[in-house]
């Protein structure tokens, strides 16, 4: 198990961590198991953290290609800076459920149908 550089850490410090990865050992604890959890855990709190804006521009730039023009492209981008955005753009992915977008989509439902059902689908996408 590596203990860091010696260019960031002291030869104090490098036994500080040997010696607590030691106790670990000593408790059950697996120090390398325990690093990639404590990774793992990080990694999910980050990616919880995504709002559904910054999803949907990460989606657009993965997919604008796909798009067979470039007015169906901004059609994408026009749609949800509209309607989504404002309403779930700072939500968090995992907080946007089937009621925030009902939220967006029930005003403009009857009005502007091929609109809401462009808005429904991006959402369900993320």
């Amino acid at each position: 198990m590596g203990l860091g550089p010696k260019s960031v850490f002291t030869v104090k410090e490098a036994r500080a961590r040997a010696r607590a990865a030691q106790q670990q050992i000593y408790d059950g604890i697996d120090p390398l198991l325990a690093r990639r959890e404590q990774r793992a855990l990080q990694a999910l709190q980050e990616a919880r953290t995504v709002t559904f804006q910054s999803a949907a521009e990460q989606y657009y730039h993965q997919h604008e290609r796909k798009w067979s023009s470039a007015t169906h492209r901004q059609a994408f981008v026009n749609t949800l800076q509209r309607y989504a955005y404002p309403v779930i753009g700072k939500l968090p992915v995992a907080a946007v459920d089937t009621a925030a977008v009902l939220r967006i989509v029930e005003p403009i439902w009857l009005a502007k149908n091929q609109t809401a059902s462009r808005v429904r689908d991006g959402s369900r996408r993320f």
